[in-house]
């Protein structure tokens, strides 16, 4: 399956996708004008991956700003991540977080709650991760 990214700016993450590289990121910022339409084409690729995902699956978030909009994006990214899991698969979410940012930290516990797949909390020193 093709990689899928998107390089990010100053309000929209960077997102890669890529099963070959084992990697699965969101880094950055995310508050798009429209975060329904600038997430379509990532959640309907990762739909598609879905069908056939890797034996293990570890989808880092690094976002150290997102507004209401993304964070029902990523509700429904785990949703799908969740449906892999289901089948049998191995889930990870490695949720990053700068170390002095409680909300954020606490915004992925939330996310946690939600889900059974298996969710890491690394904290980071250095702030400037665009």
């Amino acid at each position: 399956m093709e990689a899928f990214s998107h390089i990010g700016d100053h309000i929209t993450p960077t997102i890669i996708f890529d099963p070959e590289k084992k990697l699965f990121l969101i880094r950055g910022r995310s508050f798009p004008d429209d975060a329904h339409t600038f997430y379509k084409p990532a959640l309907e690729w990762l739909e598609k991956y879905s069908e056939n995902p890797n034996d293990e699956t570890i989808f880092t978030v690094m976002l150290y700003y997102y507004n209401s909009s993304t964070a029902k994006i990523l509700l429904e990214i785990f949703k799908v991540l969740q449906e892999i899991y289901d089948r049998g698969n191995k889930v990870t979410v490695r949720w990053l977080y700068h170390e002095e940012d409680e909300i954020i930290r606490e915004q992925g516990e939330d996310y946690k709650e939600l889900f059974t797949f298996n969710f890491e909390f690394v904290s980071y020193p250095d702030k400037s991760i665009n």
